[in-house]
């Protein structure tokens, strides 16, 4: 899945976050997006999902124009979008295990019932609680196993 951003901008009250930035993210290379606290790394990510809505420039994927999508157009593409929440947050309201399987439920690739959705992670001591943040290493593997579930990005 290729991802070209092109002079994107935006603007929170008077005050630019983010100002021309451009990306192209190709498969097979490990794209990364760093920088300081407040310097517009999360306000990118959001318009990558159509989350934010830009004040100008493009959003490509796979060829198809992301800015002014609507949400009925822009789901089919976040489907193919895994996300990592920062300090491994999850989702409170289901166990840890669904929370690993939500993104080939979602994704209609397995049921909720399906034990071939979760089973390497299984053994992990928390596996059944619900949990908002699992915190630390233990976190990190939840949030890494429960994005990778997630078909393209």
């Amino acid at each position: 899945m290729e991802i070209l951003v092109q002079d994107l901008k935006k603007s929170f009250e008077g005050q630019a976050v983010l100002n021309g930035v451009s990306l192209r993210a190709v498969p097979g290379k490990i794209t990364f997006i760093i920088g300081g606290s407040g310097q517009g790394k999360s306000v990118f990510l959001k318009h990558l999902i159509g989350l934010l809505r830009s004040d100008s420039g493009s959003i490509r994927v796979d060829g198809q124009e992301l800015t002014g999508l609507s949400e009925a157009k822009l789901l089919p593409i976040r489907r193919r979008i895994g996300m990592i929440f920062q300090g491994g947050a999850l989702l409170a309201s289901i166990t840890v295990g669904e929370n690993v399987a939500l993104g080939l439920v979602e994704n209609g690739l397995a049921s909720r019932k399906d034990s071939r959705a979760t089973r390497p992670a299984k053994n992990w001591p928390w596996w059944g609680s619900k949990k908002r943040s699992t915190g630390g290493p233990s976190g990190s593997r939840v949030a890494c196993a429960s994005a990778s579930r997630s078909p393209g990005i």
